[in-house]
């Protein structure tokens, strides 16, 4: 497991994409990557928020967040896993963070702590930034 969730890496550069977080699991010799996410710079893009306190835009950079899931067969280690990828983006603005998220909740479930469920990997989220005080 690794013991680092890293999901920026900054300053953004065009094109860049960076390990997020990976889980392995060995299984006597043999040692299988069941959890891989990768990050990937999109670039930047405006962003319209509903604020509580009225409509803004905020130029935010994208990033694309891919999970792939890798499940072995134990009864025959050598044969074909199950492999499952899914996408989810962030979009985050500067001197503020993360502003939205946009995605498979497979991704934004273990981003938010709740596990990944692959019961059911076709719901999508977003979830948009209403409000904030910076202080």
């Amino acid at each position: 497991l690794d013991a680092t969730l890293k999901l920026l890496q900054t300053p953004f550069s065009d094109g860049e994409n960076w390990p997020v977080f990976n889980l392995s699991l060995k299984f006597g010799s043999i040692t299988f990557n069941l959890v891989n996410v990768t990050a990937y710079y999109e670039g930047m893009e405006n962003v319209p928020l509903n604020l509580v306190t009225g409509n803004v835009t905020e130029n935010a950079a994208k990033v694309k967040y891919t999970l792939k899931l890798t499940i072995p067969n134990l009864q025959n280690p050598l044969s074909a896993p199950y492999t499952a990828t899914y996408n989810a983006y962030a979009w985050f603005a500067s001197g503020i963070g993360a502003i939205k998220w946009q995605g498979n909740s497979a991704v934004l479930g273990a981003f938010a702590g709740s596990g990944i469920n692959i019961g059911d990997t076709t719901s999508t989220i977003t979830q948009s930034l209403v409000s904030y005080n910076l202080k």
